[in-house]
């Protein structure tokens, strides 16, 4: 067991979970039902990790008016539906039990409403899994209201969480998106990028971090992590 308890921290959809099997075709459905275009496929893969009312934003030419009516189709009549098709990434749940074993802590800091997540990780059996998890307000009526919405604030929630459990000074965020790593920077953690989620070619470059190519190598990247900085060792 580890004397000191480092935390790991942990986007959810793109990292832990291939969501795109939910989202995609719940943001297909709620484009359709209110009337509009659904965008090309690599667009909207671009949706799936921050808040759909930024993606609304940055990657269609939908009048601002109209993005609360499909951010509320999406949240209140398509998601409910699909998020459940959404699948574990092979060899995550046997890399969180292990470090679990190990004694690291680990947390969730994702941009998903807070009680959406905590669904989540109930319905996969993950929730022993985190002693942490920081989500963001919900859009809409009064659930979570108080919560941040920018990951920033959502991981610096996190930090503070964990503050009475573990050694955050000894913190790594992992995720799979440029804001994920612009987070990370913000809270002056080193952040690891995995390759399997939803970034666009290219777009962890400009952080100069480790990008993980699959399971395997982010264990040696996250086991390394660990040895460098607790002790006893921990051996890969």
């Amino acid at each position: 067991m580890l004397e000191n308890r480092p935390l790991i921290l942990w986007d959810l959809d793109g990292t832990i979970l291939d969501a795109s099997l939910g989202i995609l075709p719940a943001l297909e459905e709620a484009f359709q039902n209110r009337g509009f275009a659904v965008p090309e496929a690599p667009v909207l893969r671009r949706f799936i990790g921050p808040q759909i009312l930024d993606s609304l934003a940055l990657y269609t030419d939908i009048p601002v008016e109209y993005h609360y009516e499909i951010l509320g189709e999406f949240k209140m009549v398509t998601y409910p539906r699909h998020y459940k098709n959404a699948q574990l990434y092979p060899g995550m749940l046997e890399l969180h039990t292990e470090l679990q074993e190990l004694g690291a802590l680990q947390g969730i800091a994702s941009q998903k409403p807070e009680h959406l997540v905590i669904d989540v990780l109930k319905s996969y059996g993950l929730e022993h899994l985190f002693d942490v998890v920081s989500g963001s307000a919900d859009d809409f009526g009064q659930i979570n209201s108080h919560l941040p919405r920018d990951k920033p604030g959502i991981l610096r929630r996190a930090l503070s969480m964990a503050t009475s459990k573990a050694d955050v000074s000894s913190s790594v965020m992992v995720g799979d998106r440029a804001f994920d790593a612009e987070a990370a920077v913000s809270a002056s953690i080193p952040f690891i990028g995995v390759n399997w989620g939803y970034a666009s070619e290219g777009e962890l470059e400009q952080f100069k971090c480790p990008v993980a190519a699959d399971v395997q190598e982010l264990r040696t990247l996250l086991l390394t992590f660990i040895q460098d900085i607790c002790s006893p060792s921990v051996s890969g």
